[in-house]
């Protein structure tokens, strides 16, 4: 560092059971995160604060995703995700100019729902009712390409090693959901596997789209759990 400048770094990372909005800065109501096995919501972030020259002070935090887990949702909005670029799940694209679509999850009515980033176009949608939810604080899902895979399913199977997506309200059973992906006109979009409706629902095109064949999202089993 020059003699004219100064940078002090704070890493302020969540332990497990803690709250995520507390250093994270997420409005999420107060939920208490849904752990299991080698998933993981939440993340860490480092704030940087920086003095030039002139005595001008900034401040920069950089998102940073715990990745000793296999799969984990990032609390952020859509005007941030981009910050996550380097991490987060590439789902498939959109139909109109193939730009990448991210998957996410967002609460709404008291589900938490996977859905669709389109991130060249700043815009989150889940479904639910039967159409498309427009969703501004979301969880970005981050792996490892290595770590995941899609594989063909149907008929609201859950296949061993499944990613946990979230869950319906407790009004429905709070129900687990589980991540899918299908292909729409020229598009392939993520969104959720409902077991106890047999199919998976997509958000396209101002509606929500059942399907019946889809890929479900899976980790790759360790060397361990293929004994």
């Amino acid at each position: 560092m020059g003699s004219g400048s100064s940078n002090v770094i704070q890493n302020n990372y969540n332990s497990p059971g803690s709250s995520v909005h507390q250093t994270t800065g997420y409005t999420s109501h107060g939920y208490n995160p849904l752990l299991i096995p080698g998933q993981n919501p939440l993340a860490g972030q480092t704030t940087i604060h920086q003095e030039n020259q002139n005595g001008q002070s900034t401040t920069k935090i950089i998102v940073q995703p715990l990745l000793e887990y296999v799969v984990q949702w990032v609390p952020t909005t859509v005007a941030r995700a981009i910050e996550l670029s380097e991490w987060a799940v590439v789902a498939g694209y959109e139909h109109a100019d193939q730009t990448p679509i991210w998957l996410i999850r967002s609460w709404y009515d008291g589900h938490l729902i996977p859905g669709k980033l389109m991130i060249c176009h700043n815009r989150a949608l889940i479904g639910l009712d039967d159409r498309e939810k427009n969703v501004y604080d979301i969880e970005v899902c981050c792996a490892r390409k290595e770590n995941i895979v899609w594989i063909p399913s149907s008929d609201g199977i859950v296949l061993p090693n499944a990613v946990y997506g979230g869950h319906t309200s407790e009004a429905y059973g709070a129900e687990k959901l589980y991540v899918g992906r299908a292909r729409a006109k020229n598009s392939l979009t993520p969104g959720k596997i409902q077991p106890s409706k047999r199919c998976m629902y997509m958000p396209f095109g101002n509606r929500e789209r059942l399907y019946k064949e889809y890929e479900i999202l899976c980790t790759v089993p360790t060397d361990k759990e293929k004994k």
